[in-house]
């Protein structure tokens, strides 16, 4: 285990590296990694540079390495639960749905209340952390 990126990327031993940095880090780093040989396990937002991250895919692709963005929250049980229910039509055709979820400031990285370096415009401190609400609209009956 180590907390230097070049350690990481020049170990014959480590096959993957995970990326847990401030958003405003992750595509340099996520370039170093995939130029290195290693599997990247990307942590949300993958860039602020959307038109950076194409390149990064071809990269992964051309090198045959898998690239991954966990979503933790895919596997929560009442989530689970509410896609079920929406997949059945139980709600009708849903026409927009929302899922908020709440930080405490003191638990998070300074980064996150820093909108330069966590991109306010398509990140929000309220995206962390536990879950709260959920809720959706719907249209009518399932067809």
């Amino acid at each position: 285990m180590t907390d230097r990126l070049d350690d990481a990327l020049t170990d014959p031993d480590v096959d993957a590296v995970i990326v847990c940095t401030p958003p405003d880090t992750h595509l340099d780093i996520a370039e170093a990694v995939l130029r290195a040989g290693k599997h990247l396990v990307i942590e949300k937002p993958v860039g602020l540079s959307p038109e950076r991250i194409p390149a990064l895919e071809r990269l992964a692709a051309e090198r045959g390495l898998t690239v991954m963005v966990p979503y933790h929250f895919r596997f929560v049980p009442q989530l689970r639960t509410l896609h079920q229910r929406v997949r059945t039509g139980e709600f009708g055709a849903v026409a927009h749905a929302y899922h908020r979820m709440y930080s405490l400031r003191d638990r998070e990285g300074a980064w996150l209340w820093d909108d330069s370096a966590a991109a306010a415009s398509s990140w929000s401190p309220s995206c962390t952390a536990s879950t709260r609400s959920c809720g959706c609209s719907t249209s009518g009956p399932a067809p």
